[in-house]
């Protein structure tokens, strides 16, 4: 197994989902999934996964990657990209001649085939043509069992409300209600979808008001390996790196992630520990030396993320709540009550309005992976972001 650190895990690299995978799979003959989970925990490898396991029968699999994307058009052009590199000629055929009705052609069909695609043809396309041609795009796909697989779907909803700040909200109502228009027609029954992003859609509709414009979507959590599967990855790491991790070594690396073992972070820890082995042994100490440079100047890039998406996702006065709020837990390790984490954040008299944006903000923080809330107390789930919090707002 390779130290696969910032990328998807692929082929024999995906390790641990075999059961989420098997129910994942399943789901999607019957279902069109929302995945829910907080960064770093996996989720584009497991779409990988569940594309590869849906293409063993020969079924198309388009796998769309939206970050980046601005509008609604750019969404349908990745959508066409994807049909160009995975659809096969003759859903490429099928889909320019469904989108010859709606645009003047500009050459001959590409795809897999020629250097002229489907995202080609789109050039000509302008931004009010997205629901007319993205719907002769999935049409082309209603013949064949297929898995869209549409990764980073939130971001580009956020974009939208954003960029156009009088019709933001609307554009991105009408975007996600077209989505669902075609999710629920039973003329594309046979077009599976698979959502999921790094920013919660769930709680981004509901903070906008338009939760039913995805209630169609059935939600599906991805958590965190429990601590058998994160010594396992270890060991797989270990023997395909040809280094020793005594038990004591590895039993402490678990503990010290304090029961939230996303793959990403022990990936990172035994890269370090790795790097700081002597003749390829890790002990206790080198687990101890890793966790401390990744919190170092030089490492903290890794966690920056945590912190930047706040204000991408919040809206001003919302993400100065949820800093104040993370600034407060990052000096407490056991947390606190969450009156007094409220009384600290916002003050210990508020109205109707205040303790409605409190609540928001604590079910974001907690939705998206910062927060735990547990027995009446809020804390930071990981031991790892909260160390990085304190060393980020001293």
């Amino acid at each position: 197994m390779k130290n696969t650190r910032g990328r998807a895990a692929l082929g024999d690299d995906f390790f641990g989902r075999s059961a989420e995978l098997a129910d994942l799979v399943d789901s999607l003959r019957r279902d069109n999934i929302l995945l829910l989970a907080p960064r770093r925990v996996g989720k584009t490898s497991l779409m990988h996964a569940a594309g590869r396991s849906w293409a063993v029968d020969g079924d198309p699999v388009l796998f769309v990657d939206v970050q980046g994307a601005a509008s609604e058009m750019q969404f349908v052009r990745r959508l066409a990209s994807a049909m160009d590199r995975s659809g096969g000629e003759g859903l490429v055929k099928s889909a320019w001649n469904r989108l010859s009705r709606v645009l003047r052609p500009v050459g001959k069909v590409g795809g897999n085939a020629g250097p002229i695609g489907l995202e080609v043809e789109l050039r000509s396309a302008s931004e009010e043509d997205w629901l007319a041609t993205g719907d002769a795009l999935l049409r082309a796909l209603a013949d064949r069992e297929t898995l869209l697989l549409i990764d980073e779907l939130p971001l580009l909803v956020q974009q939208i409300l954003t960029s156009d700040r009088e019709g933001g909200r609307d554009r991105a109502k009408a975007f996600l209600d077209a989505l669902r228009g075609w999710r629920i027609d039973p003329s594309l029954s046979k077009v599976h979808w698979l959502v999921a992003g790094s920013i919660g859609l769930d709680s981004l509709a509901r903070r906008h008001g338009f939760s039913a414009s995805i209630n169609d979507l059935v939600l599906t959590a991805l958590g965190a390996f429990d601590d058998r599967t994160a010594r396992g990855m270890l060991d797989a790491l270990a023997a395909g790196h040809g280094t020793t991790f005594d038990d004591d070594a590895r039993a402490h690396l678990v503990r010290r992630l304090g029961g939230w073992c996303l793959p990403y972070y022990v990936q990172i820890l035994f890269g370090e520990a790795r790097a700081l082995a002597q003749a390829g042994s890790v002990d206790i100490a080198t687990v101890d030396r890793a966790w401390a440079t990744l919190l170092d100047a030089d490492h903290r890039s890794r966690f920056d993320h945590w912190w930047t998406r706040l204000g991408e996702s919040l809206s001003t006065p919302d993400a100065e709540r949820a800093h104040a709020l993370l600034r407060h837990l990052a000096t407490v390790e056991g947390g606190l009550g969450h009156d007094e984490a409220r009384a600290r954040t916002m003050g210990a008299s508020l109205d109707e309005e205040a303790r409605d944006r409190w609540a928001f903000v604590v079910d974001t923080l907690t939705s998206d992976g910062y927060l735990l809330e547990e027995d009446g107390r809020l804390r930071f789930r990981s031991p790892l972001l909260r160390e990085f919090w304190m060393e980020r707002v001293r």
